[in-house]
Parts: structure tokens; sequence; C-alpha cells
């Protein structure tokens, strides 16, 4: 398939792989701005997190593609390698940020922070893999039509998604155990 200028290989513009992550943020800003105020949105202000997932993505991307990879990917295994990377590195913030939250269990105050670490950095690895990297990689095996190994569906997918549903569930049970030792140790 030839595109304009005869190229066979047509890279997407950074603006079109831009725009639908950056008008999803606009709006669930909007949406945080109305419900909350602007104080609702200090929680997603994590530094921490946000350098975990972006730089870790980018160095673990680094390992395997030129890091140009990372804003352009001229393949869909590219953008697909970088989707997986920051799934892990999200997940691997919110390891991170659960190990420092149970190391300072005797330090009440330190448990909020660190649990908004676990979480925001999930948050972002989330946003990075599913609004960003993954339709950028549809995008491409579009743009390729079809050819073998650009097409069908990631068979981790469903891996990844019930791996989610775990830590969630795990998360959930750790929370409960935390606010029942709050409880008991401030009464």
């Amino acid at each position: 398939m030839l595109c304009r200028g005869g190229n066979m290989n047509p890279k997407p513009s950074l603006a079109a792989s831009v725009a639908g992550p950056a008008i999803l943020v606009l709006l669930l800003m909007l949406v945080i701005f109305i419900s909350e105020g602007p104080v609702g949105l200090r929680p997603f202000l994590n530094l921490e997190a946000l350098a975990i997932v972006a730089l870790g993505t980018a160095a673990m991307m680094g390992s395997a593609y030129p890091l140009r990879e990372l804003f352009a990917p001229r393949s869909a295994a590219a953008a697909s390698y970088a989707a997986h990377c920051a799934m892990t590195m999200g997940l691997l913030g919110t390891l991170l940020g659960i190990i420092l939250m149970m190391s300072s269990i005797e330090e009440v105050s330190m448990i909020p922070r660190r649990t908004a670490l676990a979480l925001t950095s999930l948050l972002f690895g989330l946003f990075l893999s599913e609004a960003v990297f993954s339709p950028m990689a549809a995008r491409r095996r579009r743009l390729e039509g079809g050819r073998e190994g650009s097409s069908g569906d990631d068979p981790g997918a469903g891996r990844l998604s019930a791996g989610i549903i775990g830590l969630f569930s795990g998360l959930m049970g750790l929370f409960m155990t935390l606010a029942v030792l709050y409880m008991a140790a401030s009464h």
C-alpha cells in the first residue's frame, strides 16, 4: 500500500498520536475540577509516580528499541512493547509504594503518601499503556495493512487483565487490614 510520497511504511503524525490521550486527560481533569474544585487535582500530581512510570518506560523501551520509537513508533511491535513497558512500570511503582508503606507502618502519617504513590503509579502506567501506546499500536497495525505478525489481539491481554484484577483484590484486602489495625491502634 503506497502512501503519500510513495512511502511504503507510513508514519502517523505526532498530532494524531497525542490528540486522543490529550483530550482524555483534559476531560478527566475537567470532570475532577468540576466535582472537587482545584483541590481535587492535587492527589494526581505525584511526581514520584510519574518519574517511576515515565522514566522507567523510557529506560525499558530504550533497551529494546531506539528511544525515538517511544515518541513515534515505526512499527506496531514497538508501540505494543512500549505499552507493555508502561504497564510493567506502573505495576512496579505500585509494588514499591506498597513495600514502602509496609516498611513505614509504625509511622501512620506516611501511609497515605505511600498509598498515593502505589495507586498513582498504577494509574499512570494504565494510562500510558492503554490510552497512549495501545492506540498507537492499533493505528500502526491498521496502517501496516495486516502484514503477517502485525494483526490480531495480544495473547497476553487476558492475563494482564486478570493480573490487574488480582492486584486490586490484594490491595483492597491490604487496605482493609490496615484500616482495622489503624482503628484498633487509635482506641
